[in-house]
């Protein structure tokens, strides 16, 4: 009897070992399940080799993402090149996540966190996530109003512009109590989401892409073509592309053709009509070659670039923001010069100069003119000459940033802007060696380095900031209730504020010279250019 009980007890014991080993071996074979919401995203980008999984090849849609894996994601999607940062302290140089962080910073999509540090091991928050996706994309905010999320007052001044440029764009939501949740930490899934939102598709290698269609496309790979596609939104030629070539032929891109890589061997546009072109190759100059194509804008954003239009080729607006030539036969309607050392070798059928001067067919014009009249006449409202007034020139701070130059008047514009959109920056200690007065203008000091005309009113109360023109003819004044233009010698007054268009708010920060024409009004919420 006790022999026949121990059989049966070793018999037991292995049957379970047995259902215990096939129980776990099932267990391993289950599929990982993934949100259903995300589910068709997550699919993509294993099809496309931009999502890495664990040692045992899970993918992990619910955990955390730190820093360093979401910089990581970006690289993947853009393929950047550049790796000039400033080393961080807290990123060991043999670190996975060393060189992706170096290219994050690089590309101003990722910055420090104070100290030198950058804590790549902390996981990322959703308005961090949403600062990082929207410089990536480029991504501005609109003037339409948008319906603030339930929890708006929780997100960070910093982040609120962001937030709102992408879920006006379509590429956040909340959740479906109308949450943004800004401080929650991201999840694996709702990274992939949000960056596929803005990625649309994407090409990866160097074949021919035919009949495409969607909202957004990212390119990082040189070679290819895209032909005979359509795209309602934007299409990137990331920095992936290098000084490599790439082809658009019959296609039609509805929002921007962002290019941001691309050589002397020509980003070539054959029979296609887009909707703006925005040139920021940063590393070097790149040739871009018109043939039978379409474009409402054009800004040129990268110096030393070239534009050769075919006599099929139209631009509507040209914006030149950066040294650059355009040569060829094709037609520009309007260009706008707004840097120096662009040379036009078609001459626009009109011309616009922000105080610059340009050099079209081998001579330099000082002068604007409207079209119709005579270009060697000067016109009758460009430059520095007499005329009409311009219409003044509204721009949300995102627009200011991406469309104005980096020099001149334009260029302190942006750096004021920098220092207001800096979260650490407080102006009572921005100079830790200067005591700050009991001025008026102290609430707009900056830093020793950031030169700009002081305000010849640094003490009146009611006024926050005051400019004369180059000329000493024209007294500018910026208060709380808009811009008032002073004629010095008349002592006549025109004034300028948001009712009238004129100003994005009423409440005026600062006051910049624009060397010419007018004044840059920096507001609470906007920038204007306005023309004398």
């Amino acid at each position: 009897m006790g022999i026949h009980l121990k059989r049966t007890s070793i018999m037991l014991a292995a049957m379970l070992i047995v259902c215990a080993v096939w129980a776990g071996v099932t267990a391993a074979a289950a599929p990982e399940r993934m949100p259903d919401w995300a589910a068709s995203e997550i699919a993509y980008w294993k099809s496309n080799g931009l999502l890495q999984g664990n040692a045992n090849g899970e993918i992990e849609p619910g955990r955390n993402v730190t820093r360093a894996e979401l910089a990581a994601m970006l690289n993947r999607v853009f393929g950047y090149i550049a790796d000039d940062a400033p080393d961080f302290r807290d990123v060991p140089a043999g670190a996975w996540y060393a060189a992706d962080i170096r290219k994050a910073a690089a590309a101003g999509i990722m910055e420090g966190t104070g100290g030198a540090l950058v804590e790549p091991q902390r996981h990322v928050t959703r308005a961090e996530a949403a600062v990082m996706l929207a410089r990536a994309f480029q991504v501005e905010a609109t003037a339409a109003a948008t319906v603030p999320f339930a929890d708006d007052d929780a997100i960070p001044d910093w982040a609120d512009a962001a937030v709102y440029a992408l879920k006006d764009a379509g590429y956040v939501a909340g959740t479906p109590d109308g949450l943004y949740l800004p401080a929650k930490p991201l999840t694996r899934a709702e990274a992939i989401k949000m960056i596929h939102n803005a990625m649309g598709a994407l090409i990866a290698d160097d074949a021919i892409h035919s009949g495409m269609t969607g909202g957004n496309l990212v390119v990082n790979t040189a070679g290819g073509t895209l032909k005979d596609a359509a795209f309602t939104g934007d299409v990137y030629l990331a920095p992936g592309i290098g000084e490599g070539d790439f082809t658009i032929s019959g296609t039609t891109i509805a929002g921007t053709l962002y290019i941001g890589a691309g050589g002397v061997n020509s980003i070539v546009i054959t029979d296609s009509e887009i909707g703006t072109v925005i040139v920021n190759k940063s590393g070097g100059p790149v040739r871009i070659v018109f043939e039978g194509a379409e474009a409402g804008e054009v800004i040129v954003l990268t110096a030393g670039g070239k534009l050769v239009l075919d006599a099929d080729s139209v631009i509507g607006t040209l914006y030149g923001k950066a040294a650059a030539s355009i040569a060829g036969s094709g037609t520009i309607k309007l260009a706008v010069v707004q840097a120096s050392g662009i040379v036009l070798e078609i001459t626009p059928e009109a011309l616009k100069l922000d105080g610059q001067t340009v050099v079209i067919g081998g001579v330099t014009v000082s002068q604007g003119y409207e079209a119709g009249s005579d270009p060697a006449s000067g016109g009758s409202n460009g430059g520095n000459g007499a005329g009409t007034a311009r219409k003044t020139a509204l721009y949300t701070y995102e627009e200011a940033a991406a469309k104005l130059a980096d020099d001149g008047a334009e260029g302190l514009v942006k750096t004021y802007l920098g220092f207001l959109g800096d979260p650490t920056y407080t102006p009572s200690i921005a100079n830790p060696e200067v005591e700050m007065p009991d001025l008026v203008n102290a609430a707009t000091f900056v830093d020793y380095e950031f030169t700009v005309k002081p305000s010849i009113f640094p003490s009146l109360r009611g006024v926050n900031s005051s400019v004369l023109s180059v000329d000493r003819k024209v007294l500018w004044l910026g208060t709380d209730e808009g811009v008032t233009r002073i004629e010095l010698a008349t002592n006549r007054m025109t004034a300028y504020d948001a009712a009238g268009r004129q100003l994005a708010d009423d409440r005026v920060l600062l006051l910049i010279d624009d060397g010419a024409r007018g004044v840059f009004a920096i507001t609470e919420t906007g920038v204007s250019h306005i023309y004398q």
